[in-house]
């Protein structure tokens, strides 16, 4: 697995750990419900700078080229806008195996 494949991975899952500790908005906040709602079925939104800093046109590309191979080999669902612009990332179970890993991987080699 590339690097790039499994910081994809890595993050992923600590967005997902996030959104499962969000609260449910306030009943009168219907479109953060929504939102809320949105993320825990299909994953957080996909935005590399959001999830990677700032990145060059290629390493924006090859993060791309990542997300579509972790995709084909089942680690990630894709969710999609009509239009075709990828919009959220799922882990699948399989994929979340792999992710708890890898974050536990970076967290032993941070306290140690």
């Amino acid at each position: 697995m590339r690097p790039t494949d499994e910081r994809i991975l890595a993050v992923c899952h600590l967005r997902q750990e996030s959104i499962q500790g969000t609260p449910r908005p306030a009943d009168w906040q219907s479109w953060l419900i929504r939102e809320w709602e949105a993320d825990r079925e299909h994953g957080p939104r996909y935005s590399p700078t959001a999830w990677f800093g700032e990145l060059s046109d290629a390493e924006r590309q090859n993060f791309m080229r990542g997300v579509y191979r972790l995709a084909a080999a089942g680690l990630l669902v894709l969710f999609k806008s009509e239009g075709g612009k990828l919009q959220r990332v799922k882990l699948t179970p399989a994929g979340e195996t792999k992710a708890a890993e890898l974050t536990a991987g970076m967290e032993a080699s941070v306290d140690g």
